[in-house]
């Protein structure tokens, strides 16, 4: 979409309130919901990064062995766990 076309957005008399509430002085709606879109487009990026990221890297553990199931973890902590309350008697 080129930037000279603008895009509706309809938003409820609630929700338009609500936002009119919370405008700092001097900034329009339309400021408002510019920088909305924007951060939630840049949290959107970072989460697929995030997890692409996180993917190649489990996958990666996989292949060379060194992945270890959460189920093993928490079993080795809840005994390491119960040796500690063992020592203290």
């Amino acid at each position: 979409m080129s930037s000279s076309k603008h895009v509706l957005i309809g938003l409820d008399a609630e929700l338009r309130g609500s936002v009119e509430a919370i405008l700092n002085d001097g900034e329009s709606l339309k400021c408002f919901v510019r920088e909305a879109v924007r951060v939630g487009v840049e949290r959107r990026k970072r989460q697929r990064e995030f997890l692409t990221e996180a993917l190649a890297r489990r996958e990666q553990r996989l292949s060379d062995g060194c992945y270890v199931e959460a189920e093993e973890v928490i079993s080795r902590l809840e005994n390491i766990l119960k040796s500690a309350s063992a020592k203290q008697g």
